[in-house]
């Protein structure tokens, strides 16, 4: 019944969006149109946005929220934002000539629309969550075109979005690395870390409710991992996935630091960072970009690998190195001469390579630039 409902709302919609006129040049981001939750001022969608607002075009860029602490952040910078509820949601949508997404929703399988979907990563796994889903398929052939960062992130969402107008562009959000502007020890200074320790992100994936739960670390690594970091005088950060209420650590280390509440741009984060560690999430495809050293903790390989559906494989898409314990993960902290090894670097290369044809800052223009192609 719920399902018929929905799919009638969705007709109504695409039918309503040939009577009420689109206001022209105004051009939607839509952060999340579900859970309040899911509402984020980051990534590809927020990098695009600020350049619209300081790169003035036929279009002008609207940030539609339904967190009203977003809504009151963006309205005190006097930049353009839209605050919905469950009525004026689908109002905007259909006032709007261009609607921007970073996920599946709020697309439509039919009406007048144009979509532009940034998506929110590169990553090793399937996009799609049900190749079977037709609703989706459909929504999904009907977007006006797809960003992606290289051949094989080209490669890979037009499989699993079923649409072949997948543009290369780079990922907007990406351009922070080739900025001047980031000062690493002021970003540092509002976070709380002192400017000369280097920092050690660790960032991992979420595991699925069905999954076997297992803790990354015992108790006692964290007191050999607080010792490493004084003598070093560096800082561990953890950065939880916004799916992720499982992991936890010890806080009674001045080293240790739990970011996840207040940092929610990790893009930032990432171009500061000096070390790091993550398993099998997307988020070392951007972190490469740094040229940085990136260690692999597979702590739950057999486990994770029958959790989720992947389009490449971890161990076969990135150079490594590939832990499987706590101990050998501090051992390659200790040692970093794997990181200088030769053989080592040209695999480093060849990832960013495989995943990145642009490295120079200009991928929010280049999406810019297709979006006004599109139009006219």
């Amino acid at each position: 019944m719920k399902f018929l409902i929905f799919l009638f709302g969705y007709l109504i919609l695409g039918l309503l969006s040939y009577v009420i006129p689109k206001k022209k040049g105004m051009a939607v981001f839509v952060d999340s149109f579900t859970k309040r939750s899911y509402s984020k001022f980051t990534g590809n969608h927020k990098s695009l946005y600020l350049y619209m607002l300081n790169k003035p075009s036929e279009l002008k860029p609207y940030w539609l929220t339904g967190d009203k602490n977003i809504f009151s952040l963006l309205s005190s910078q006097k930049c353009p934002v839209l605050l919905f509820n469950k009525i004026t949601l689908f109002w905007f949508i259909l006032r709007a000539e261009l609607l921007i997404l970073v996920s599946h929703g709020p697309q439509m399988p039919w009406g007048k629309f144009k979509f532009v979907q940034l998506w929110h990563g590169a990553g090793f796994k399937d996009i799609v969550k049900d190749k079977h889903n037709y609703f989706l398929n459909k929504s999904s052939e009907k977007l006006s075109f797809i960003i992606a960062s290289s051949d094989a992130d080209q490669k890979r969402k037009i499989d699993c979005f079923g649409n072949q107008r997948v543009i290369i562009t780079g990922f907007p959000r990406n351009d922070i690395f080739f900025r001047n502007d980031l000062n690493a020890d002021n970003y540092k200074n509002t976070i709380g870390i002192k400017p000369e320790r280097h920092i050690i992100l660790y960032a991992p994936t979420f595991r699925q409710k069905t999954q076997k739960y297992t803790l990354p670390f015992s108790y006692s690594f964290h007191s050999k991992l607080c010792d490493f970091l004084k003598k070093r005088n560096m800082v561990f950060l953890i950065k939880r996935h916004p799916l992720d209420n499982s992991l936890k650590f010890n806080d009674n280390c001045e080293y240790i630091r739990d970011v996840t509440s207040y940092i929610e741009d990790v893009q930032e984060l990432l171009a500061v960072t000096d070390i790091m560690i993550s398993d099998y999430s997307g988020i070392v495809s951007d972190f490469v970009l740094t040229g940085k050293p990136i260690l692999y903790y597979l702590y739950d390989y057999d486990d994770y690998i029958k959790s989720k559906s992947f389009y490449y494989d971890v161990r076969e898409a990135t150079p490594g190195p590939f832990i499987y314990n706590e101990n050998d993960l501090l051992e390659y902290l200790v040692d970093m001469a794997w990181f200088d090894d030769s053989n080592y670097r040209l695999k480093y290369q060849e990832f960013v390579d495989r995943f990145h044809l642009f490295k120079d800052g200009n991928s929010s223009a280049r999406v810019l630039e297709q979006i006004l192609k599109m139009r006219n």
